[in-house]
C-alpha cells in the first residue's frame, strides 16, 4: 500500500530530524490560535513517531482535543485542558494509559503577570540583576503598558483559563493521574 503524502512527509521528518527520544506538536485550537490540526495528520504523526521509538507530547487547551489525541495514542499532555472540567472518563483513560499531564500554569500566568508591578521587583535577590534588566523593568512598570495588559482580551480569557487549569489539576491529581513534569520525563 502506498503511503499518503502526509505519512511520507512525517516519515521523512522523523528520519532526518534529531528530536531526541520524543517530539512535540503544538495543537492550536482556541480563541487566539484558530487553526486545527486535522485528525489524519496527528494520527499519522503519532503512529510514525511510535514506529520510530519516539513519544509524542501535545500542547492542548480544549478537552475535546485532548480526548481525540489520547484516543490516537498521545504519550504526554502539556499545557493542560483549560476550557472545561475534565470528566471521570478522561481521568480514567489517562490513568489507564499512564499518560502524564503537565499543566504548565506559569505559561498562563505570564500573560497577565505584568498588569501591575510584581512584588519581586523590589526583592534584593531579584535586584542583583538590575543592571542587566533595567530597561525591561522600566517598560514593565510603565502604567500605560500595565493598563494595556490589564484590559487586554487575552489576559481576561487566560485568567479564566488558569482557574480552570487549577480545577482540572486538582481533579486529575485526586483521580491518580501523574501530574509531575519530572515524573513524566523519566517515565
Amino acid at each position: 500500500m502506498t503511503a499518503s503524502p502526509i505519512v511520507r512527509r512525517i516519515r521523512h521528518v522523523l528520519r532526518t530530524t534529531p528530536f531526541g527520544d520524543g517530539i512535540q506538536r503544538l495543537l492550536r485550537k482556541h480563541q487566539f490560535f484558530p487553526k486545527d490540526m486535522p485528525p489524519e495528520v496527528y494520527r499519522a504523526l503519532i503512529d510514525q513517531a511510535h514506529k520510530h521509538g519516539r513519544r509524542v507530547l501535545a500542547h492542548l487547551y480544549m478537552l475535546e482535543d485532548a480526548e481525540a489525541f489520547v484516543g490516537a495514542g498521545l504519550d504526554i499532555i502539556g499545557h493542560a485542558v483549560r476550557d472545561q472540567d475534565v470528566d471521570p472518563a478522561f481521568i480514567a483513560e489517562l490513568k489507564r494509559r499512564n499518560i502524564p499531564y503537565i499543566p504548565t500554569m506559569t505559561r498562563d500566568l505570564a500573560v497577565f503577570e505584568y498588569e501591575t508591578t510584581p512584588a519581586y521587583f523590589s526583592d534584593p535577590f531579584f535586584l542583583r540583576g538590575l543592571a542587566l534588566f533595567r530597561k525591561d523593568m522600566d517598560e514593565i512598570k510603565n502604567p500605560a503598558r500595565q493598563e494595556k495588559v490589564r484590559n487586554g482580551e487575552e489576559a481576561r480569557v487566560i485568567k479564566k483559563a488558569l482557574q480552570q487549569n487549577m480545577r482540572n489539576l486538582k481533579l486529575l491529581a485526586d483521580g491518580g493521574v501523574m501530574t509531575s513534569p519530572s515524573r513524566a520525563v523519566v517515565r
